[in-house]
């Protein structure tokens, strides 16, 4: 095994060399792989579960939907038992479209035969995160039922047809698009050699369902099946890295592993608390990272998405995601030019994890990784066409001391334009280590000016 970098330089570099390596493999890849059919599709069944999120008083969930609230709210709770029924359901949403499954005939056998819809979710659905979820769905059946009789009552069908399938269509489009330019065969041979240690091979053939949801915002989640549900608002650039997390989520780590993975919050009190951010608070099953990990890799590897993406996702997701940003890193020590034909992931994982991560410091190891886009800017972007505006200036931060403004059109990064550039691109481009200077080209009520920023 390569031992772990030992500085942040020469991990820079080190991680640069392997980023135009692997860069130019996917360049090769792409040419080379066979095209796959991805269908995405609209979901009344998912929508009919994660309304009760939109539903909630939470602003997590609500945000955006203010509208919809006034048209669905009165009417589903009429009654002081669908008061009390939404009340109970808030939140759990996500979870419940989790277990229906995108199919009116599971949502059906939920109504007619629960002792068989149980047996097939729990099946289908073997994610430790969602048993608790589970066993409340079964529990409260005549609750959730309530609440869909009061969907049907009102015409929640005809409604969604007229209010919020013409909104969907763009983003099926685009979505659909975007997974099928990014993902081919090599995509699935990629997913398929990480899987394959647990879980039946992924078949180009017969490609699992993918939906676009309405009231899923702000999230996108994993069905059962290896089917998915993108959320509207999501960006179609980030979809192919996603689907393929999801697909990458049927790996199913060994108890060597787990007990492994167990040990280091137990011993490390950095990873500790990375823990609970990510499986106590965000929920995730206890493969979270390791599937992570194999993701940004088979993304990279692909040319799904760039190596400074899978840097910033690391560095960003759950507040960071140290473990999987370690595995990432010896995935690409080891493996630069793809995996080779006998990998097993299991014993990959049991060999990292015995072999160097008790030796050192997660917290420095994990610092070293994401030195190269761990510079702060202090601005958030948002993109509408092929034009970017500046949707947040943080006071003190480097985008504020240059007089970067709330409503400035982002036109250009160091004398490129933007315009033939995705979200994900420019904040590559705008991506470094502290010291990281850029020209921005910037309008502001119709004046054009060129701002010099450095990162801090």
């Amino acid at each position: 095994m390569t031992k772990f970098l030992n500085n942040a330089s020469r991990f820079i570099l080190i991680s640069s060399l392997l980023a135009v390596a692997l860069l130019s493999k996917s360049s090769s890849l792409a040419e080379e792989a066979s095209p796959i059919s991805i269908k995405v599709e609209p979901s009344i069944i998912c929508d009919r579960c994660t309304l009760l999120n939109a539903l909630s008083d939470e602003p997590a969930f609500n945000k955006n939907f203010e509208t919809e609230r006034k048209e669905l709210l009165a009417p589903l709770s009429k009654t002081e038992q669908l008061k009390s029924d939404l009340q109970q359901l808030t939140g759990r949403g996500v979870a419940l479209a989790y277990f229906m499954n995108g199919s009116a005939a599971k949502m059906e056998l939920f109504r007619t035969d629960l002792s068989k819809w149980q047996e097939e979710s729990s099946k289908e659905c073997s994610e430790p995160a969602y048993k608790n979820d589970l066993d409340y769905f079964v529990k409260h059946q005549k609750v959730i039922l309530e609440y869909l009789d009061a969907l049907k009552e009102f015409g929640f069908d005809k409604w969604w047809q007229n209010k919020c399938l013409p909104k969907l269509k763009p983003s099926i489009d685009a979505t659909e698009q975007s997974l099928n330019s990014k993902l081919n065969t090599d995509s699935i041979a990629f997913v398929n050699q990480f899987i394959s240690c647990s879980a039946a091979p992924l078949k180009a053939k017969e490609l699992p369902r993918v939906f676009v949801g309405y009231f899923n915002k702000p999230y996108s989640f994993n069905l059962s099946g290896r089917q998915a549900c993108f959320s509207s608002e999501l960006s179609p650039e980030e979809t192919p890295s996603i689907l393929l997390h999801e697909w990458i989520h049927s790996f199913n780590p060994s108890p060597r592993v787990i007990e492994l993975h167990k040990s280091i919050a137990g011993h490390d009190p950095f990873y500790a608390a990375a823990w609970k951010r990510i499986y106590e608070d965000g929920k995730e099953g206890e493969e979270e990272e390791f599937v992570v990990a194999a993701e940004k890799y088979t993304s990279v590897c692909t040319g799904a998405s760039t190596f400074t993406t899978a840097l910033r996702g690391l560095k960003n997701s759950y507040g960071g995601l140290p473990l999987a940003a370690i595995l990432f890193d010896r995935l690409y020590a080891n493996y630069p030019d793809g995996l080779p034909a006998n990998f097993n992931y299991n014993v990959f994982l049991e060999d990292a994890l015995k072999e160097n991560v008790f030796k050192a410091s997660l917290q420095t190891e994990f610092s070293k990784f994401i030195a190269p886009v761990s510079g702060k800017l202090g601005l958030v972007l948002g993109s509408s066409h092929d034009s970017f505006t500046v949707s947040k200036v943080f006071p003190g931060t480097a985008a504020a001391e240059v007089g970067l403004a709330e409503g400035d059109l982002l036109e250009s990064v160091n004398g490129t334009s933007c315009k033939t550039l995705t979200l994900a691109a420019v904040i590559d481009l705008i991506s470094g280590a502290p010291g990281f200077s850029f020209d921005l080209g910037v309008v502001r009520k119709g004046e054009f000016k060129k701002v010099h920023v450095t990162l801090k």
